[in-house]
C-alpha cells in the first residue's frame, strides 16, 4: 500500500478518473453514452447511499398508512413522465449552469440536517431538491425544464407529518357540514 502511495497511485488514480469526465490528460476518454451512464450510475448511488435510512421510513409509512396507497405508483410515473420527455430534453443545448451547484450544496446541507434529526419527510424533499440540482448543474435550464414536472411529482409519494393528525379532524367536519 505503502509504495502504490509513493509511486504517485493516488494522483494516478485521479488522473483517470478526471479523464474518464472530462478527457484533460493524454488517456483516451470514455465514450459520450459510457460516460452518462456512468455519471447516472454514481448519481444515482449517491442518492442512494444518502437516503437509505429517509428510504426505508418511507416505505414503511407507505405500506403502513391508507393515506398513501397511491405513493408505490408515484415514482414509475415520475419516471414516464420523464422518459416521455427525453426527446425534449435530448433537443436542449446542453450549457451547465453554476447555480446549481449552489442549489445540491444547500440541498445536501439539509439532507445532512435532516438526517442528523431524523426528520425523514424533510430529507426525502431535499433529496428530491438535490437531484434538481445537480441536474440543474450538469446539464443546464434548457434540459432541466422538461423534467420540472417528474421531479415535482415526486414530491407526492412523501408523507407528510400532518395528515394522520389533521384527517380525523377533516372528515368529522365534512360529516358536520353534509348532514
Amino acid at each position: 500500500m505503502r509504495d502504490w502511495l509513493k509511486t504517485g497511485g493516488v494522483r494516478a488514480a485521479r488522473q483517470r478518473l478526471v479523464a474518464l469526465f472530462f478527457a484533460r490528460t493524454g488517456e483516451k476518454p470514455l465514450p459520450g453514452r459510457t460516460r452518462a451512464l456512468l455519471a447516472c450510475i454514481l448519481i444515482a448511488a449517491l442518492l442512494l447511499f444518502l437516503g437509505y435510512p429517509a428510504f426505508v421510513w418511507l416505505l414503511a409509512s407507505w405500506r403502513g398508512s391508507p393515506y398513501y396507497g397511491h405513493a408505490f405508483l408515484v415514482p414509475p410515473l415520475a419516471a414516464l413522465a420523464a422518459w416521455r420527455q427525453w426527446p425534449s430534453v435530448r433537443r436542449a443545448p446542453r450549457q451547465s449552469d453554476g447555480l446549481g451547484l449552489l442549489l445540491a450544496a444547500g440541498a445536501l446541507a439539509v439532507v445532512i440536517w435532516g438526517l442528523r434529526w431524523q426528520s425523514y419527510g424533510v430529507v426525502l424533499l431535499a433529496l428530491i431538491v438535490l437531484l434538481g440540482g445537480l441536474l440543474l448543474f450538469l446539464e443546464g435550464r434548457a434540459r432541466l425544464r422538461p423534467w420540472l414536472f417528474p421531479l415535482a411529482f415526486l414530491a407526492l409519494a412523501v408523507p407528510l407529518p400532518f395528515i394522520d393528525r389533521a384527517s380525523p379532524w377533516l372528515e368529522a367536519m365534512t360529516a358536520r357540514m353534509s348532514t
